[in-house]
């Protein structure tokens, strides 16, 4: 999920809808299919991961590796 050029008040009303999916029908957001995808910014940026800051990077490189969770019920 990929947003671009929106405002941080806008923001603030499209994170609940992400919520049953309707984040997808606003114009600045786009959903695109990948194994992997490589960030870079020109300042040092936070990092989220699952509710975790783990630090600022500049560069980030994310990976899906499949079947790499495994669920114990």
């Amino acid at each position: 999920c990929l947003v671009e050029n929106m405002s941080k008040l806008k923001i603030l009303r499209v994170i609940p809808t992400a919520f049953k999916g309707n984040h997808v029908k606003f114009k600045e957001v786009y959903m695109k299919k990948c194994r992997s995808i490589h960030i870079r910014a020109d300042e040092a940026l936070y990092i989220h991961s699952d509710g975790e800051v783990p630090g600022k990077a500049k560069e980030l490189t994310l990976s899906c590796m499949k079947q790499a969770l495994t669920l114990y019920l």
